[in-house]
Formats: structure tokens, sequence, C-alpha cells
């Protein structure tokens, strides 16, 4: 009794030990042994908001990273140093450039990790210098700007419809003016026939403009659609308007004769004699 005792004991002291390292062990599976770090904003310095970093690893492992959209800094843990990539997202924006990191077909970036850039004190790789440098990871937005003006011989017209159809296909992009007769709306980039149009103007031609990867200071601008007035002339040769008034004018003359003849016929005597009945009869009884 005391021998199984002992081996049960003895077990349980080898067993214990084992467990503890293999569960330290599964912990640090994506623990981070090195940091990533580096600055990012659009092409004007600008930090932008929700922006989304992920560093990959050669056996494909992600490893997500933190962003401050105050300062442009990102943070990325990382269990390796070697074989990594990383990729940067934010909506309407694409990443064009990360320094010296080549950038791949899908959008990502291969990392170049050398003792240049190491701090061996916080394990730490800073891949950008600082914003104000210049240096840092650039994202150009992928949507550009379309506006203008659309007007007629007597200034702007106000609620007009833009219409951008886009040449490659695709859903159309409309847009209206305001007071003033502008508009301007983003767009993918691409290529698009721009038209205007209102109800009682003739639909203007179309305007074929390109759309690049610009910032709103480089708008690329329709200027001044010129619309003309629809033509409402009836196959009399007068327009509608016109036609509409001389219809008024007729129909309120045709109603003071008719007005002016009914009271004639009230204010006439009645013409017709009255027959006496008595004196016929008289005559006849002395025949």
């Amino acid at each position: 009794m005391r021998y199984k005792l002992l081996l049960v004991l003895v077990a349980v002291s080898v067993l214990v030990p084992l467990t503890s390292f293999v569960s330290d062990g599964a912990d640090n599976v994506n623990a981070s042994n090195y940091y990533i770090e580096g600055y990012l904003a659009d092409t004007l310095g600008r930090p932008l908001d929700n922006v989304t970093i992920v560093v990959t690893d050669a056996s494909s492992t992600q490893y997500p990273g933190t962003y401050d959209s105050e300062t442009g800094f990102f943070s990325v843990g990382v269990a390796v140093n070697t074989g990594l990539s990383i990729s940067f997202t934010a909506y309407g924006y694409t990443a064009i450039s990360c320094m010296s990191c080549p950038k791949q077909q899908n959008g990502s970036f291969i990392l170049n990790l050398t003792k240049d850039n190491y701090n061996s004190a916080n394990h730490t790789y800073t891949i950008t210098g600082y914003i104000s440098e210049g240096l840092y990871v650039i994202m150009s937005a992928t949507d550009g700007w379309v506006g203008g003006r659309v007007s007629y011989v007597n200034g702007p017209v106000k609620d007009a419809t833009v219409t951008l159809t886009p040449t490659s296909g695709g859903s159309d992009i409309t847009v209206s003016t305001n007071d003033n007769g502008d508009y301007l709306t983003s767009c993918p980039t691409g290529t698009y026939n721009v038209s205007a149009g209102r109800q009682g103007f003739i639909t203007s031609g179309n305007y074929t403009i390109t759309v690049k990867n610009n910032n709103t200071e480089q708008v690329p601008l329709v200027q001044n659609i010129v619309l003309d007035k629809a033509d409402s002339t009836t196959h009399t040769g007068v327009d509608v308007a016109h036609l509409l008034m001389l219809i008024g004018v007729i129909v309120g003359i045709l109603m003071a004769v008719a007005a002016w003849l009914l009271s004639r016929r009230v204010n006439e005597p009645n013409r017709l004699e009255i027959i006496d009945d008595n004196e016929d009869n008289e005559e006849l009884r002395g025949l």
C-alpha cells in the first residue's frame, strides 16, 4: 500500500511541472518577441482615421497592429523577424509607399528588417522616419472629385441633375446643383461622360473626363455646363405660354358677348299678340 502511494506521489511530481511547461509554450506561440513601428499619413502628412495594419509571416500567421489617428504612429508586435510582409488599409485610400519596402502585387510590402533599424534595448524595428521629415508610410486617396457649375444665359440653374456615366460600364453617379448652380461629388478613379439636365432645359452634351487619385486640392473640374431653354413652340409657331394666354383672351370675349345677348333677351317686351277667346265666340254667335 505504501509502495503504491509512493508511485502516485512520484507521478504527480513529474506531471505537474510538465503540464505547466506545455501551457506556457502554448501561450507564447504568438508572443511579441519583436515590434515593428513607424508613422503613416496621407500625401499631405495628415494622419488618417480607421487604419488597419497587419503583418503576415511566412506561415501566413497574421499579427494585427495598433494605430494612433492623432499622431499617425503605428506599432505591430510579432513573434519572428524574418519572412514578413505588412499591409495598410483604410477606406478610400491605398498605400503607395513604405519607405524602402518593396510593394507586392497584392498591395502589401515586404519588410526589410536589418540591424540598422533595430533597437536591441526594446526589440523594436523602426521602418520609417517622422511625418515632419516626409519619411513615413504614404496613403493616397483612391477616389477623385468632379465639380463645376450648371448655368444658362440668364444665370445658374438650381436643382439640375449632373450625371457621371463610367465609360467602362457600371452604375451612374448623380449629384444635384445648389442655389448657385454648383455641384461637387466624389467618385472612383476612371473615365466618365458628364452631362447635366433639368426639366424645361435641353440636356447638355457629354463632357469626357478622367479622374485620377487626387487630393481635394487637385480637383478635376468640369466648369460651367451651359444649358438652353427647351423649345416649347407649337406647330402654329407660337410658344405654349403665349398660346394659352391667347386662348384665355378669346374665351373671355366669348363669355362677354354671351352675357350681353342674354341681358337683351330678358329686357325686350313680348311681341306675341294674345287672342281674346271671348270676342271670337260672340262673333260666331251672330252668324
